[in-house]
């Protein structure tokens, strides 16, 4: 991606990620996340973005969970990241502006790339969670184990 980007667009990605990495959260920044899901996610339709369009889902619900404090066995600084990289790719005031053909994406690529790489064993590590959630919501109340069932 980055090998895409002439010098000053990689030091403005270069720039970017570090404001990212400086910046907190606030609620308002999550809401706003939240508010945008469908749009945020249309936007990794984009040929940049497609091969990061699995990760979002997880992003989303590991936001969602964390807010709802269902999930807290994750760094906040991973938490910023996320929120931070999906405004990021949401809000039009890019490094490279969205409508630019062929590289409009690009530094919303890199930046994606960047977060999930910082976050990538946050991301396991809840995915992993959320899978026994579901296991433990699956199991139905079985009959009492002393009890017979007799099957006709």
């Amino acid at each position: 991606m980055r090998k895409n980007m002439n010098k000053d667009e990689k030091k403005k990605v270069d720039e970017a990620i570090k404001a990212i990495e400086k910046r907190g959260y606030s609620d308002a920044d999550v809401d706003k996340v939240l508010d945008n899901e469908p749009k945020i996610k249309k936007k990794f339709n984009a040929e940049a973005l497609k091969k990061f369009a699995g990760h979002v889902p997880l992003m989303f619900s590991m936001i969602k969970d964390y807010k709802a404090k269902k999930y807290r066995a994750v760094p906040v600084k991973s938490i910023v990241a996320i929120v931070a990289t999906l405004l990021y790719v949401f809000l039009p005031a890019d490094v490279i502006p969205d409508i630019v053909p062929a590289l409009g994406f690009t530094d919303d690529a890199v930046v994606v790339a960047w977060c999930l790489k910082m976050v990538a064993s946050d991301l396991e590590k809840y995915k992993e969670w959320k899978d026994k959630q579901a296991d433990i919501k699956d199991v139905t109340p079985t009959e009492d184990a002393d009890s017979e069932v007799v099957h006709v």
